[in-house]
């Protein structure tokens, strides 16, 4: 079941910069905000998470080519993207949940009015 997905081209990681390319064997942090949902996992539960350079035809096809999203790439521009989910303790993953405790229900009974 699809909770939630987000999308985040590698290269425009930091808005403020503009574009930057990926270079081979470097190491990116990489923030997907997803917002907020609220789910109930149950006791036990695991979650998947996908690291993919696509999610096409959801969102816009990525040919890892380098140019702009929605560039006219050639067949000739496309490239395979190997992606690496860092886990070292110097380049640690995270993936924050947001856990909230049980809240009591508390139910006021009706009084009358007269």
């Amino acid at each position: 079941m699809l909770l939630m997905d987000g999308v985040m081209r590698a290269m425009y990681r930091d808005p403020s910069a503009g574009p930057q390319p990926m270079a081979l064997g470097q190491v990116c942090r990489v923030t997907i905000a997803l917002g907020d949902i609220h789910h109930t996992f149950r006791a036990g539960s695991r979650i998947e998470i996908d690291v993919k350079s696509s999610n096409f035809p959801r969102h816009a096809r990525n040919t890892n080519s380098g140019h702009p999203v929605l560039a006219r790439d050639r067949e000739a521009d496309i490239r395979v993207a190997t992606n690496t989910v860092q886990h070292a303790p110097a380049t640690p993953s995270v993936v924050e949940l947001p856990v909230l405790g049980r809240q009591k229900q508390t139910r006021e009974r009706a009084r009358p009015t007269c």
